[in-house]
């Protein structure tokens, strides 16, 4: 089934110009692609060898009339796979976390150390959002988290906002502005988003079982506060129906 990705989304804010570049040239394509060619963590998951996902694309591409043999040689369709290629390979030398890791729960704990009020993690499935001001998908999306967060039970789900803004005043303006009350803390150095847990496009959520393992990750703004999104959450706090999509695009 061929998946739409919605590239007003996501903000893409990656570390290396070979994620750069991967992410413009599926922008500027303006071709929908198939969900597992989106993004790396998808092709990864189900591809082994790089140059086999390069032979992917041009058949894909080839068979809807975007490409030829002579688009093969044209410098910006070399660059596009030259970058999936190097971005693929990156992936697999960083160690991203995924499904099935352990959420680094220390860390956010340390973000929130801060708080008089630090809130009990344990046991709770928690539906982390990592997010910033300056991302005008994250800001259209934090209303629908707080729907989500005011609908589910809170002794066992949270909804926990993480921004990467440079200033956190920025956040706390935002926060009031549009009377978001679920807990947002402030990776100021981008330690847990960007060194940990290896964010590159915002925003992007993540789904935590109680037992702290990483259920799935998902890249741009979504509709959260549906009835498949709360069975979903549901099943993950039981243990069970992990490979439910909940609705869930990324």
């Amino acid at each position: 089934m061929i998946m739409p990705f919605d590239f007003s989304a996501a903000r893409c804010e990656c570390s290396s110009i070979p994620h750069q570049i991967y992410f413009q040239c599926l922008y500027r394509s303006e071709i929908i692609l198939p969900k597992n060619l989106l993004y790396p963590e998808g092709v990864i998951s189900s591809l082994i060898m790089p140059p086999v996902l390069i032979l992917r694309w041009i058949a894909f591409f080839w068979g809807r009339g975007v490409m030829s043999v002579n688009s093969l040689y044209k410098p910006a369709t070399l660059i596009c796979l030259l970058a999936v290629l190097l971005s693929s390979c990156e992936k697999i030398t960083t160690g991203e976390p995924g499904r099935g890791d352990m959420f680094p729960r220390s860390a956010l704990s340390e973000l929130m150390s801060d708080a008089v009020n630090q809130p009990k993690l344990e046991g709770k499935t928690l539906v982390v959002n990592f997010w910033a001001t300056w991302c005008p998908p994250c800001r259209k999306e934090m209303p629908e988290l707080q729907r989500l967060s005011d609908a589910m039970d809170k002794n066992r789900f949270m909804v926990i906002g993480v921004s990467v803004d440079e200033d956190k005043n920025l956040m706390r303006e935002f926060l009031l502005q549009q009377k978001i009350r679920f807990d947002n803390y402030h990776d100021v150095d981008r330690h847990l988003a960007r060194d940990l847990l290896k964010v590159r496009a915002y925003p992007e959520t993540f789904i935590i079982s109680p037992q702290g393992i990483i259920i799935r990750r998902i890249v741009g703004a979504q509709s959260w506060n549906s009835k498949a999104v709360h069975s979903l959450l549901e099943s993950v706090h039981k243990g069970e129906g992990l490979e439910k999509s909940g609705g869930l695009s990324g």
